[in-house]
């Protein structure tokens, strides 16, 4: 579905925000914003997160530009569209392309070159630019080179343009999140029929991750933050010999990637039979659950959802102790996937159509196990579209 991807919507999107802002131009460098920006995803940045390796260029008017090392150039040209501009560098890699003599090779490229091809792209523009940059992923080094090339004094962290553009989907954007959830959701149920005490948390991660690869052809990468038994935490690495056994919580988290697209929804459920406290607590948080999708709609102030939600929470029966920083949040193409606005009590967001939304209510215990109700929609003119719908209980597909 990427060649759908509308590169000249979300190119005004940005441009519009620029002028908002008073900018002449963006320079981006977190691998999330660039894709967002341009449709392509540097691997060379995705795998190493070497800040500075490629960048993107929003001017003010006219096409966006990448910078990046010659390497990546063939795979640029397949997957996006071919009005940007593609600016390149070398690196330590020979290409038996053409008969040219390439020099000497260094160990590792000087990142500032990519800053210094970005800065004369955008001064061929304008003498003086007021430029937007992520001023708050930048290594020092290459926050004090781009003090250098753009000077201090007209440099801006765009860390909020993104946000505020970003948080209105595009109808691609929102087929693709569409797809993820639901693709996310099928995945859980399959994995919720089979899993069985004596199972290991790596039986239970390669199924899940296969159930979802299953489910569309075009699933790039797969997130999975789940937690077994008592230990509530999320795991990177799963253990072998970690086996789940009888009245065990289940929570499996987050599911397939599309087009760089997250899916974040959450299933929690038993094997065999819960304690009647693990009972009460999934009663208590669905009925929290329930209540916030009650309240969501068109302009209804996020902090205002959060404080009904747990007054809710706290008149079913939890715990005063019970706190929460968020209770819901955007989700896009961001690495981690929790993006802006957040539904908390500080948020002075409102819900606008076109944003795409996890909602949760969430609870952890090295007691009870780890618990979370969450699900994804879209804001409509009336309300919302409902992706995913959580299970009424504990013994959700067994």
């Amino acid at each position: 579905m990427l060649k759908d991807r509308n590169q000249q919507e979300i190119q005004q999107k940005l441009q519009a925000e620029m002028v908002k802002n008073n900018l002449d131009a963006l320079v981006l460098s977190s691998p999330e914003a660039i894709f967002y920006a341009t449709g392509y995803a540097s691997s060379f940045l995705y795998t190493s997160w070497n800040i500075g390796t490629t960048l993107a260029i929003v001017l003010a008017d006219g096409p966006c530009e990448v910078v990046m090392v010659e390497f990546e150039r063939p795979t640029f040209l397949r997957e996006t569209n071919h009005q940007m501009k593609c600016n390149t560098y070398p690196n330590y890699i020979f290409i038996d392309d053409d008969e040219a003599d390439q020099g000497e090779k260094s160990a590792q490229p000087d990142l500032n070159t990519s800053l210094r091809i970005a800065a004369e792209i955008i001064h061929a523009k304008k003498s003086n630019p007021r430029v937007g940059m992520e001023l708050d992923t930048l290594p020092h080094s290459r926050f004090e080179y781009a003090f250098q090339v753009f000077g201090k004094e007209n440099l801006v962290n765009c860390l909020e343009v993104l946000r505020r553009v970003r948080a209105i989907k595009t109808d691609w954007e929102i087929d693709v999140l569409r797809r993820a959830a639901i693709g996310a959701e099928r995945a859980m149920l399959e994995c919720a029929h089979y899993i069985e005490p004596g199972w290991s948390e790596a039986d239970i991660w390669n199924a899940f991750r296969d159930a979802c690869y299953r489910q569309y052809p075009d699933v790039n990468n797969i997130g999975f933050v789940p937690s077994f038994g008592n230990n509530y935490a999320p795991m990177f690495i799963p253990n072998p010999d970690v086996i789940v056994k009888e009245g065990d919580i289940i929570r499996l988290d987050n599911g397939p990637v599309i087009d760089n697209y997250n899916s974040d929804l959450c299933r929690t459920f038993v094997l065999g039979k819960a304690r009647p406290e693990q009972e009460e607590i999934y009663r208590i948080l669905k009925k929290g659950h329930d209540r916030e999708m009650e309240l969501i709609g068109p302009g209804v102030k996020m902090s205002d959802v959060f404080h009904e939600v747990m007054d809710t929470i706290y008149k079913a029966g939890m715990t005063p102790k019970y706190k929460r920083g968020h209770l819901g949040h955007s989700v896009g193409c961001n690495k981690y996937i929790e993006e802006y606005p957040i539904i908390s009590a500080e948020s002075n967001d409102v819900f606008e159509v076109g944003m795409v939304l996890c909602i949760e209510t969430p609870y952890y215990s090295s007691k009870l196990g780890g618990f979370n109700l969450e699900d994804e929609i879209v804001i409509t003119e009336n309300g919302y579209e409902r992706w995913t719908h959580v299970n009424e209980n504990l013994y959700w597909g067994r």
